[in-house]
This record gives C-alpha cells, structure tokens and sequence, in this order.
C-alpha cells in the first residue's frame, strides 16, 4: 500500500511540473486575453469536480450497503459536470 502511495505522490509531483511548464511555456509565447485564463481554469475545475462526485458516490453507495438512490442524483449530474460547459462561457 505504501508503495502505491508513493508512486501517486510522485505521478502528481511530475504533473504538477509539467503542467506549471506548459503554463510558463504559454506565457512566453502570448499573453492572455482578458477573461480566458480564469475561464480555462473554472472550466478545469468544473470536470474535476464532476469526476469527483460520480467517485465520491461509489464508496456512499457501499456505505449505504447497496441503496443506490443517491446514485440516481449525483451520476448524471457528475456526466453532466464532467462532459458540460462550465457557468460562464459563451455558448457559440
């Protein structure tokens, strides 16, 4: 189990990296306009947390010893979360 901690600890770590490099990278080449580097970041946080909410359901449903009721809510507004447009973008 440690081990399996490890490795995830050190797979963030890289992203975290990699992921501040293609921000500098992006940086370098233009600045952005206005309103879009919060809007990207929102639309980033709005998938994640649809992807956490339908994996947060998973372990409810267990705990609930198999009532999936709650699963009925929080699986599609999670797809929705996840594969939808965040609150604030313009629709084209």
């Amino acid at each position: 189990m440690e081990k399996v901690i490890d490795s995830i600890v050190i797979f963030l770590e890289n992203f975290k990296y990699t992921w501040q490099n293609m921000v500098l990278k992006g940086k370098r080449k233009r600045k952005p306009a206005g309103r879009r580097r919060p809007l990207r970041f929102a639309h980033i946080k709005w998938r994640l947390a649809g992807i956490g909410l339908i994996v947060c359901t998973i372990p409810v449903v267990k705990i609930l010893e198999g009532d999936a009721t709650i699963a009925l809510l929080t699986v599609p507004l999670g797809i929705y979360m996840a594969s939808g447009k965040t609150i604030g973008e313009k629709y084209e």
